[in-house]
C-alpha cells in the first residue's frame, strides 16, 4: 500500500530540476564527508540529541525526579525522559540502495556508475531527529515492578502527556496500525519505500543528464555528488516525522495499541 504522502513525493521527483545544482566545479572533489553507519563514522543519539536544536526543535526539559526515577506527572508536552530518535535510521540507511548516490564506498553498486566523491549526507544531521519520549526510567515504571498491565498503563499515561507516540520496543517493518480505521504502514517498510523513491529517481536524472557524468572508469562512468541526493533524504526524514506526529506510521507496538485503544 502506498501513502498518500509517498505518491506526493514521487511525484515531486519527477521534477528534473530539483537534481543538478550545474555546479561549474563538477570535475572536482568538493571535499564533503559522509557519516553513514558502517561506512564512514556512525549513528550517534548523542550527536543527534545535539543536532536537533540547531535546525528544529530544543531539548525537552527534565520533568522533576521522585526517589525511584523521573516523575511522570510532571511530564508534559515540553518536559519528558527523551531519547533522539533518528527518523532514517542509522542501520537500516546503509543497507538501502540510495547509498549509492551517498557514499563513494557504500556496499551498493550500480552496473553503469561509480560515485566519484563523497557527498556531505550526515546521518546525525538534527533534520533526521525528533525527540521522542520512554517510561522505563520514571519513578511510577520502577515501583510498577512485574506489573505489565500497570507498565502499559504508564507507558500510555505518558503519550498522554507529551502527545507523542512512545519511543520504547523495536521499530519494525511490521503494519502495527493494520486494523485501525485510518491509512497507515509499517515504520520500516515506509522508510524503505522513501528511500526508494529518492534512488530512482535520481538514478532517472543522471541517466539523462550530462552535467553529472565525467569520464569513463573501465565499463563504467563516474558520477558526482549531488547535494540533492542528500536534501531529498532529509526530505524523506521529514515525511517520516509528519506521518508520526499523523499517527500513520508508529515507532512502536506500544504506540499503536495506545492510538489503536486510548489516543490522545
Amino acid at each position: 500500500m502506498e501513502l498518500k504522502e509517498e505518491s506526493a513525493f514521487s511525484k515531486k521527483l519527477e521534477d528534473q530540476k530539483l537534481f543538478c545544482d550545474k555546479s561549474e566545479n563538477k570535475g572536482e572533489d568538493p571535499g564533503w564527508t559522509v557519516i553513514i553507519d558502517g561506512i564512514n563514522g556512525a549513528g550517534d543519539p548523542g550527536i543527534l540529541a545535539d543536532n536537533i536544536p540547531k535546525v528544529y526543535e530544543s531539548k525537552p526539559e527534565k520533568p522533576g525526579k521522585l526517589a525511584l526515577g523521573w516523575n511522570l506527572k510532571k511530564c508534559n508536552t515540553k518536559a519528558f525522559p527523551w531519547q533522539a530518535h533518528h527518523l532514517i535510521p542509522e542501520k537500516l540507511l546503509p543497507e538501502h540502495q540510495v547509498c549509492f548516490f551517498l557514499a563513494k564506498n557504500s556496499k551498493k553498486k550500480n552496473p553503469k556508475y561509480i560515485l566519484e566523491f563523497d557527498t556531505n549526507y550526515d546521518t546525525n544531521d538534527g533534520l533526521n531527529g525528533r525527540f521522542m519520549p520512554f517510561a522505563s526510567t520514571t519513578h511510577q515504571w520502577k515501583e510498577a515492578g512485574e506489573s505489565v498491565a500497570k507498565k502499559r498503563d504508564i507507558c500510555d499515561e505518558m503519550m498522554k502527556r507529551t502527545q507523542r507516540q512512545l519511543h520504547q520496543g523495536p521499530h519494525s517493518d511490521t503494519d502495527y496500525g493494520e486494523d485501525l480505521d485510518t491509512e497507515t504502514k509499517g515504520y520500516k517498510q515506509t522508510v524503505k519505500d522513501l528511500l526508494g523513491i529518492v534512488y530512482k529517481a535520481t538514478l532517472k536524472h543522471v541517466d539523462i543528464c550530462d552535467e553529472c557524468k565525467g569520464k569513463k572508469k573501465g565499463n563504467k562512468r563516474k558520477i558526482r555528488p549531488l547535494e540533492s541526493s542528500v536534501q531529498h533524504v532529509h526530505q524523506a526524514a521529514d515525511i517520516m516525522e509528519r506521518l508520526i506526529v499523523n499517527d500513520k506510521v508508529f515507532v512502536s507496538r506500544k504506540a499503536a495499541l495506545f492510538y489503536a485503544e486510548v489516543g490522545y
